[in-house]
């Protein structure tokens, strides 16, 4: 997309990084200083699972436009996030749901996997971004 829109892409994978426990962390300096270096080149295109959050944290309030991309499922055509996003009255439910899930084969959920509930919930991007597109995987 930022080829096309001859812009500039930032991905987060660049600045994260993962603690001992599994949670992702981000360098919100170099973030900073690459979204300066990259104003000079509009439109800057940020690709992340948790950009809301972490423009937030960059006290990044200069948004355009935010696009969330919603997974769909080939087979049921539903939303693949949808059993723990949409279903549960609150965060914590959804965060139990997920850790009793594994625990019925024996595996705990990943902190990635919990972050990621935790962010939606806080957050709502599947609900409050300007364009929600959706993909089939």
């Amino acid at each position: 997309m930022s080829k096309e829109l001859d812009g500039t892409l930032l991905s987060e994978e660049k600045y994260r990084s993962a603690t001992i426990d599994g949670r992702l962390e981000f360098d919100e300096d170099s973030i900073r200083k690459d979204l300066y270096a990259a104003s000079s080149n509009p439109p800057i295109i940020f690709e992340s699972c948790f950009m809301l959050s972490i423009l937030k944290a960059l006290i990044f309030n200069n948004k355009s436009i935010t696009i969330y991309i919603k997974t769909l499922s080939s087979s049921t055509n539903q939303w693949t996030d949808e059993d723990e996003l949409e279903l549960e009255a609150s965060k914590i439910q959804a965060l139990e749901k997920e850790v009793k899930f594994g625990k019925q084969f024996g595996i705990a959920p990943s902190n990635f996997r919990l972050q990621m509930i935790e962010y939606h919930y806080n957050y709502k991007p599947h609900e409050k971004s300007d364009v929600i597109f959706e993909r089939i995987e």
